[in-house]
């Protein structure tokens, strides 16, 4: 046989080749017998048999490159108890293939993630390699913090109905495939500095929208006093916090001049202050259309108020319930550190418990500092 033959003979045989080494690594921790881990065929047909969705994914996955596009990603960027959780739900609703990764970066705990160290480096390229659906086996602790929670499980429902039959909620590779099916990944990320969103904004390689939410800090501390997970200085004490938010409203300006179409500024006191229109302008922003799953979420029937992440309470009445929650006191307290950023969204300094109290006050006095 000559060398030209030979060539030709093993250039047809690497795409079988390809497939079957695809199989055995990527579809192993499906298997349930010895016979499926020695024979692929058997062990798709299993994954069919258990599932008939996930079998099309699976020999979908089998029969795709590697390198399969990754969905769009809108990113919603924000702190604890800014309005993220019914922001992001409304988002979530806009399309049905959605995958959901609601704080992707739980397992670094409840502080803000502001300085160029180990921790922050790490929990930034967690979250960068999740947005481009390539989660590696050195993920499992992060991944198994999010099957753990609740609310990343439930809000995630495309993946979640999904691994849930195959008990694939925590294998890498199953969530990197499920990743790379969706039409969007809608990601809140709560835990680190908007500083670290340039390094996502000039990636060539992504399609990426982030829009940065923010809320009166005295809203923001005085629900967070009253939750028992708040207590790193970056989550509780109001010096820290406000000069956090400082420092992203310093990032916000400029990239709002920067990127326009990539990147947007929105304040929860404004978006509810017309929910619909809010609404309307957000998916304006993404270019998408308003559903009938994201209009319904504006007509809720009304809930605990002070369910942690309650999504279906009405989000206009949140937006002044602090002043009458608060003692003049405290409020006070929360101005002094809060002055800088209490302005720059243009939003009423209170003089007095009567002011406070005086609901027919409007909270927003002025546009805020970007406009």
């Amino acid at each position: 046989m000559n060398l030209k033959r030979k060539i030709i003979l093993i250039a047809a045989a690497l795409p079988v080749v390809f497939t079957s080494l695809y199989i055995s690594n990527h579809l192993q921790p499906f298997s349930s017998t010895k016979e499926s881990e020695n024979n692929p065929q058997k062990e798709l047909n299993f994954v069919v048999s258990k599932n008939s969705e996930i079998g099309e994914l699976s020999r979908a996955s089998i029969e795709r490159e590697l390198n399969h596009p990754n969905p769009r990603i809108i990113i919603l960027w924000t702190t604890w108890r800014s309005g993220s959780t019914y922001t992001g739900e409304l988002l979530a609703k806009a399309l049905p293939k959605t995958f959901f990764s609601t704080e992707p970066l739980r397992w670094w705990r409840e502080v803000i993630l502001h300085k160029n160290d180990s921790k922050s480096n790490a929990a930034f390229q967690f979250l960068n390699d999740l947005l481009h659906c390539h989660v590696h086996p050195g993920y499992t602790k992060q991944v198994t913090s999010l099957r753990n929670f609740q609310y990343y499980m439930r809000w995630n429902s495309y993946f979640s109905k999904r691994c849930v039959p195959l008990d694939a909620c925590t294998n890498t590779t199953f969530i990197s495939d499920m990743c790379k099916t969706a039409n969007i990944h809608i990601a809140k990320v709560i835990r680190l500095s908007l500083k670290w969103a340039w390094r996502l904004l000039y990636a060539e390689d992504l399609d990426i929208q982030i829009i940065y939410l923010a809320r009166d800090p005295r809203a923001v501390l005085s629900s967070r006093s009253r939750r028992i997970f708040c207590k790193d200085d970056t989550c509780k004490d109001p010096d820290t916090v406000c000069k956090l938010l400082e420092e992203d409203l310093i990032e916000v300006e400029k990239m709002s001049q920067r990127f326009p179409k990539r990147f947007k500024f929105v304040q929860y006191e404004r978006i509810f202050e017309d929910a619909r229109a809010g609404l309307e302008d957000l998916m304006s922003f993404v270019n998408l259309p308003v559903s009938e799953a994201q209009l319904q979420l504006l007509h809720p029937t009304l809930t605990d108020p002070d369910a942690p992440f309650a999504i279906n309470k009405d989000a206009k009445s949140q937006v002044d319930r602090w002043r009458t929650t608060n003692g003049f006191e405290k409020v006070a307290r929360y101005q002094r550190a809060c002055l800088r950023p209490i302005s720059a969204l243009g939003l009423r300094v209170f003089e007095s418990e009567e002011e406070l109290l005086n609901l027919s006050l409007p909270l927003i006095v002025s546009y805020p500092f970007l406009s």
